[in-house]
């Protein structure tokens, strides 16, 4: 079960990450670019339950 966990936790860490970035970006972008950050967003919607 652990040999699982961990081959799973680089991908888990780098989706975090891209989460990250994403939300910083959402923060200090202006109002149409925000739309655009927010699809972005929108496409790892189904694996945020994962993390």
């Amino acid at each position: 079960m652990q040999e699982c966990e961990k081959e799973t936790a680089p991908e888990k860490e780098e989706l975090i990450e891209e989460l990250q970035r994403l939300l910083a970006c959402y923060q200090i972008a202006s109002r149409d670019d925000k739309q655009v950050v927010w699809a972005a967003l929108n496409k790892y919607m189904p694996q945020i339950k994962q993390v």
